[in-house]
Order: C-alpha cells, then sequence, then structure tokens
C-alpha cells in the first residue's frame, strides 16, 4: 500500500529529525519530496551548535504535508499526534492542520532529546545530504 510506504520513509526522516540535537552556529537542512496521488511533503530542520560546531546544543524543526486527498487528513494527523505524543518528542511539538496541509513544529533542547553526543555539523550535514537534503 502507497501510504504505509510515504508514512515509514516520513516516520524514519522525522524520528531522526527528533533524535538529533542543537547551538552557537547553525546548520539548516531541507528535503521537499513530491508523490503522485499522495502529495508533497517539506522538512526545514535547523541545528543550532556550540561554538566549535561539535555538540548539537537546540534543534528547530518544521514538517509540512501538503496531501492530494481529503480521506488521508485524519490519519496523517494521527501520524504526526503520535510523534508529538512520543516520550523522545520536545514538549513544544505542535501539530496544525489547514485545509489538506499539516504542519508539524517543534523545538528542543538537547539535553532534553535521545541523541548521539559530539556529533558535529560535518557529521550530520554529511548524513542528511545522503538522505537527499539539502545543507547550508
Amino acid at each position: 500500500m502507497k501510504n504505509k510506504k510515504y508514512l515509514g520513509v516520513l516516520g524514519l526522516g522525522c524520528a531522526a529529525l527528533l533524535l538529533t540535537g542543537c547551538g552557537g552556529n547553525k546548520l539548516t537542512c531541507t528535503n521537499t519530496e513530491e508523490q503522485d496521488g499522495f502529495g508533497k511533503s517539506t522538512e526545514k530542520i535547523v541545528f543550532n551548535y556550540d561554538k566549535d560546531g561539535k555538540k548539537i546544543e537546540s534543534l528547530d524543526m518544521e514538517m509540512s504535508i501538503e496531501l492530494e486527498s481529503d480521506e488521508m487528513i485524519d490519519m496523517y494527523k494521527g501520524f504526526l499526534d503520535q510523534m508529538c505524543e512520543d516520550e523522545d518528542a520536545p514538549s513544544d511539538c505542535k501539530v496544525k492542520t489547514s485545509g489538506k496541509k499539516l504542519t508539524l513544529t517543534a523545538s528542543g533542547k538537547a539535553e532534553d532529546m535521545d541523541y548521539e553526543e559530539g556529533t558535529s555539523m560535518e557529521e550530520v550535514r554529511e548524513e542528511l545530504e545522503e538522505e537527499g537534503y539539502t545543507c547550508k
């Protein structure tokens, strides 16, 4: 089923984002995907690093999903709500709905999230660019 495939891709992407931390120097990574019969998803993650760019101090994330069908709104909203209710999700994780568009926003300090400590800016950039993100 196509929807399960996209849910899995979105879930992996979001989980990776929520499990990574942020600080002083910033690394901004974005990814946009479009699929016929599904719609368009856009993710933007801002990693805030310490002054040396070696330790993530905080993270700001926004993920938008523009669906082609009204029938999928409840399913995807439920999926995003579950992500915000996860024990590793930041306390300010929110999901908003506007027509066929769903938007998840989240911000958090690295110490409040489960992430691999010491992940440098270069390592995060390389890993996300391999997954199709554009980072600057």
